[in-house]
């Protein structure tokens, strides 16, 4: 993959594989890329390669559903799931922005999308809700259905409860609302 890096000093783009959120366990995230320069930082780099353009001219991008183009420059709209994606991968790797990477056979545009922190925690707030009503309790309620003994049950639902006093110790704002 080629991103320009003119007006660069030591530009480099790397692989990153799955980066799990240090607050919270269960969220992660796997950007296809991060780069960096020791002028700007790091950010992410999420490419999509849409099969609809690749027989479209140059110029075409502006068609795709998640593209607005109403002020003359392309923005990702943000009520598209990419853009609550890029919103996901730059919260968890901490990083400021993304370059958002259409490509075609064509041509290349790069849409750049800074972090919103408003609708990260909105995003957040639903994201806990989620797991404490729906994931945690459906796996609680299928580890004590395997294990058969009282012994073995009694000894995981200690575990279970240490870890969720573990998890919400370490999130006071979960905290808060309880």
């Amino acid at each position: 993959m080629k991103i320009t890096c003119e007006g660069h000093t030591n530009f480099r783009v790397i692989s990153c594989g799955l980066v799990l959120d240090t607050t919270h366990c269960f969220i992660g995230a796997s950007p296809d890329r991060i780069a960096y320069c020791d002028c700007h930082g790091s950010w992410i780099v999420e490419i999509k390669c849409p099969a609809s353009m690749a027989k479209q001219p140059p110029g075409s991008f502006d068609q795709l559903p998640y593209i607005d183009n109403s002020s003359g420059q392309m923005q990702l709209k943000k009520s598209h799931h990419y853009f609550s994606q890029i919103m996901l991968y730059m919260a968890v790797c901490k990083k400021p922005y993304t370059d958002f990477v259409l490509w075609s056979p064509q041509e290349t545009v790069v849409i750049n999308v800074e972090f919103d922190a408003t609708v990260w925690q909105e995003f957040l707030e639903s994201s806990l809700y989620f797991y404490r009503h729906f994931i945690m309790p459906i796996s609680v309620q299928n580890c004590l259905l395997k294990h058969q003994t009282s012994q073995q049950r009694l000894l995981l639902l200690l575990m279970i409860c240490f870890m969720c006093s573990f998890f919400y110790v370490n999130n006071a704002s979960i905290i808060s609302r309880l």
